[in-house]
């Protein structure tokens, strides 16, 4: 019995001695979580990251914050499975909340891997072999590609799948086209492209530098400017990679919901004049009057959210928000039309 016991020992020792080497040609891939009071559904994001069938994940989690976090609890979920799943497993739960761009800064100090993917703790991936598709797609591309985007298919609250992509598809063309002019000008324009399902080279960061000191919960349109501006290369497939909940980590999860309004309105107004306005010599001239005519609705939302919020309050957000869009939009126009006939 014991030597039928070191047999069987020997036998799953050489069969990992094989695997390993097997994985060593095997990049790994940092998946962070960014979390903050979605207590309730990182569990769900957790399962479809541990259903994977890709051999080599370190998992990084990063907590911003939430009430009564349970990150031992998290921890004791993780290494209850039969077989380590992660190469490395990192915990972090910030004492006061930071904001999403600090907390994504703070856990992208802790990933190693090749690759890296940002994903939202009420979000989940979309299939078990998702990694490993991504990852199989990047190695694929050429060196200098250091970002790829695929799709987060959207979802409601019980993560029921709607009908509604994001990336689009139309967007392929620009995304795949080489050309940072064209891409920089149509970014500057709109954030279309989806932040969970958009995995990066991590030597892709040191392009980005540090966002933290203009930005607080925006974190993905600065990025993708930035590499745009560094003629970074993109590549775009209609891959569905993550299931997104409305209302994630980045729509501040229903949590202090005005608050977070604000906070986002006030990063777009400081993203358009830190990262497009001074850079509008590199935009494609025709962009830009619709480029100024958004940066005056995102100066025009900021200074009105406190009716936002008193809508919010009301339960008529939704009713009245899309009118209210469309009278900004067209003053904004009368005023952006005006000021370039002006100036000429």
């Amino acid at each position: 019995m014991l030597k039928l016991s070191i047999s069987l020992c020997s036998h799953f020792n050489t069969t990992t001695t094989i695997e390993r080497i097997a994985e060593m040609n095997t990049p790994l891939i940092s998946l962070i979580i960014l979390s903050y009071n979605n207590n309730e559904y990182i569990y769900g994001m957790l399962d479809s990251i541990l259903k994977q069938d890709y051999g080599r994940i370190e998992l990084i989690i990063s907590d911003d914050g939430s009430d009564n976090f349970p990150a031992q609890t998290i921890n004791k979920y993780i290494n209850h499975q039969v077989f380590p799943k992660f190469e490395k497993t990192f915990i972090n739960h910030n004492t006061t909340n930071l904001g999403t761009v600090k907390n994504t800064e703070l856990a992208l100090k802790h990933c190693s891997g090749k690759y890296v993917m940002i994903l939202g703790a009420d979000d989940e991936l979309y299939s078990p072999n998702t990694i490993s598709i991504l990852v199989s797609e990047f190695e694929n591309f050429a060196d200098d590609v250091e970002v790829f985007v695929s799709q987060a298919v959207i979802c409601d609250e019980h993560l029921r799948v709607t009908n509604k992509v994001f990336t689009d598809s139309r967007y392929a063309n620009i995304i795949n086209s080489d050309d940072s002019s064209l891409l920089f000008s149509e970014l500057s324009l709109r954030c279309f492209i989806a932040a969970p399902s958009t995995v990066y080279k991590r030597s892709a960061f040191s392009k980005i530098g540090t966002l933290s000191d203009k930005y607080t919960i925006v974190e993905d349109w600065a990025s993708y400017l930035r590499l745009a501006r560094a003629g970074v290369k993109f590549r775009y497939k209609n891959i569905l990679s993550v299931k997104h909940r409305e209302g994630g980590v980045s729509c501040g999860n229903k949590v202090n919901s005005s608050g977070v309004h604000k906070k986002y309105r006030l990063d777009s107004v400081a993203i358009c004049e830190n990262e497009i306005i001074p850079y509008l010599h590199i935009v494609c001239k025709e962009y830009i009057p619709n480029i100024l005519k958004n940066y005056s609705v995102y100066k025009m939302y900021y200074k009105y959210s406190k009716y936002e919020n008193i809508l919010s309050i009301l339960g008529i957000r939704k009713i009245m928000l899309p009118p209210l869009r469309w009278l900004l939009h067209f003053i904004a126009k009368i005023l952006v039309s005006h000021a370039i006939n002006h100036k000429c």
